[in-house]
């Protein structure tokens, strides 16, 4: 979880000989892209990266996932003893999560059972240091009176990917017409895959142009429509 929830407080650690053999035994750490800190992690625990830099609604992430054989309250512990009184730890959806703020970045560990181990994810998130609200959809065509509610870019992906959703009051029709209108005049080549008629209430609409791509997914539910736009390939990112 890359983002504190509502509700934290504070939580005493266990106080465990296990857990001070853990720090002891820590050797390891997550292995980050160049702008993010190191996160220490425990001995035994296996990572992966998910995205070595995501960037949410202008906000710059880091995300892994992990697997441990220590416990969930071990795993817990190992933060808390880390990190000190400068962690918050807080329970959300069914998983221990211990938070803390070091630098200009805020990093969270997520943690649920896994048999007699445990699971989760790390996050790291780039503070924002300045005042002025990122763009969301900036370069993206977007009817008039829509509101785009996520922007998240993959810019250092093999693959670069974007994902955009919005809504609007049009039609899904109307917004069907408006996009088939922009990307063909913008040298975007339809394919046959195009769902959208008249009668949907839902659809798909694919667009390529040279190495790039763009899958448009639409959907009505009474007088809203909400289109999220999946755009692969170089330069579709920020």
């Amino acid at each position: 979880m890359l983002c504190p929830p509502t509700g934290w407080r504070l939580m005493a650690s266990p106080g465990s000989g296990a857990i001070a053999a853990l720090l002891l035994l820590t050797a390891a750490s997550v292995a980050n892209a160049e702008a993010f800190p190191d996160v220490k992690i425990p001995y035994g625990m296996q990572t992966a990266m998910v995205s070595s830099r995501m960037v949410y609604n202008g906000n710059e992430m880091q995300d892994q996932i992990f697997t441990v054989k220590t416990s969930v309250a071990d795993t817990l512990a190992f933060y808390r003893q880390l990190w000190g009184k400068a962690s918050v730890v807080t329970s959300f959806n069914g998983a221990q999560i211990v938070a803390h703020k070091q630098g200009g970045y805020f990093i969270t560990v997520e943690i649920r059972q896994d048999g007699s181990g445990s699971k989760g994810t790390i996050g790291v998130l780039k503070l924002p240091t300045g005042n002025e609200k990122p763009q969301l959809g900036s370069g993206v065509p977007v009817p008039e009176n829509s509101a785009v509610f996520n922007d998240i870019q993959y810019p250092d992906d093999a693959t670069p990917a974007r994902t955009i959703a919005l809504r609007n009051m049009l039609s899904l029709r109307q917004n069907a017409s408006y996009y088939r209108e922009h990307l063909i005049g913008s040298g975007w080549k339809p394919t046959p895959m195009d769902t959208c008629t008249d009668a949907s209430a839902s659809c798909v609409m694919d667009f390529e142009n040279g190495d790039k791509k763009i899958t448009l997914a639409l959907t009505s539910q009474g007088s809203t429509s909400r289109v999220v736009i999946n755009m692969l390939g170089p330069g579709v990112t920020q």
